[in-house]
């Protein structure tokens, strides 16, 4: 554990996060930055010294976060009643294993607050999974389509394409976006799963006969997003603006895959560009920031943590933060880090509230 010269720690934070994923993971600069933050305050949050303990959620196996190793920390933290905060988990799905345990925590619930959790139906009213007291600090996918939409619209798009991967992941963000897109006022003149390159012919020719001004690719690098994007940037010409959500992400990488085709791509993303070494270590500094506010407005015990982390002003009545930023960036130059979710490569066209 790590902690501030003197006396033991009153109250603990966790880190919860994936330590096994690969060496592309966002995992070391945002461990760095909450580590930096609580040194900051001298590992202190109003009176009570705090102390930081980094748990991993991954195991050798899968080399990512493990639904029963989730579920296995989440019981640790709870058995510990030092414990009054955790920051993560990173992925949703790791965070949807942990949320009832958290929230049924001895003397709880447990305060979690996620850097980088944007499953909206993680806190949903009408899920009939406790919630406890979760909130996090990054736009959630169905705000990122919606901020998205609007300014495709505002650009006086009117008709979209929308293709998935069928990968869970890119056909929930998929349908997000036509959803949105209907609400922004714009015309979904196609709909299409498309799983890999035996069937790239087929769906760019509906999305010709489409005729849109607009194709929204949710499909991930690792599904062959990149080759899709270069097909449908080869068919259709300069004139249909090709968009994506995070999944687009690394900009390095996205050239890696699509080539010059990837100029002038357009990806929504609640991470936004900052002096820190990766936009994710921001949004773990500002979910580390949430908890020790939370911790300073409290007695020191889970409940009463609990009840200032609901009480903080920048969250809504279910933990999401308002006025969640959604930045749309421009692909516009080779060579950005490879590392996920880097937004180097790309220009800023505008950030959205």
């Amino acid at each position: 554990m790590q902690r501030g010269p003197g006396a033991a720690p009153d109250a603990i934070v966790v880190a919860d996060v994936p330590l096994r994923s690969n060496g592309r993971s966002p995992i070391t600069p945002m461990l760095s930055a909450i580590q930096q933050t609580l040194a900051r305050h001298d590992y202190r949050a109003g009176s009570h010294r705090v102390g930081l303990l980094v748990c991993d959620d991954s195991t050798v196996e899968l080399g990512t976060w493990d639904a029963a190793k989730c579920r296995a920390n989440a019981r640790a933290y709870a058995a510990d009643r030092r414990i009054v905060a955790v920051i993560g988990p990173y992925n949703s799905p790791c965070t949807r294993e942990e949320l009832p345990i958290a929230a049924a925590a001895p003397g709880g619930p447990l305060a979690m607050v996620s850097p980088t959790n944007t499953d909206p139906l993680l806190n949903r009213p009408g899920t009939r999974r406790p919630v406890g007291a979760y909130a996090r600090v990054v736009a959630t996918d169905d705000r990122q389509a919606q901020a998205a939409a609007r300014f495709l619209r505002g650009r006086g798009h009117r008709r979209v394409v929308v293709l998935d991967d069928g990968d869970l992941y890119s056909l929930n963000a998929a349908s997000y976006f036509a959803a949105a897109a209907r609400a922004a006022g714009l015309t979904v003149s196609g709909r299409a799963t498309w799983r890999g390159a035996q069937q790239t012919a087929g769906v760019i020719r509906r999305v010709r006969r489409a005729h849109p001004d607009v194709v929204y690719v949710s499909a991930l690098l690792d599904n062959g997003a990149g080759r899709l994007i270069r097909s449908l940037r080869g068919a259709l010409g300069p004139g249909v603006t090709i968009v994506g959500n995070e999944a687009l992400l690394p900009v390095g990488r996205l050239y890696d895959r699509a080539g010059s085709a990837a100029t002038g791509v357009l990806i929504a993303t609640g991470s936004h560009p900052s002096s820190a070494p990766h936009p994710f270590a921001d949004l773990a500094t500002r979910a580390t920031e949430a908890a020790l506010t939370a911790i300073a407005r409290s007695d020191g015990s889970r409940a009463s943590v609990a009840r200032a982390l609901r009480a903080e002003p920048q969250f809504d009545s279910i933990g999401d933060l308002r006025r969640a930023p959604v930045t749309i960036l421009r692909a516009a130059r080779r060579g950005g880090s490879r590392q996920n979710m880097s937004l180097e490569g790309a220009d800023v066209v505008a950030t959205l509230r």
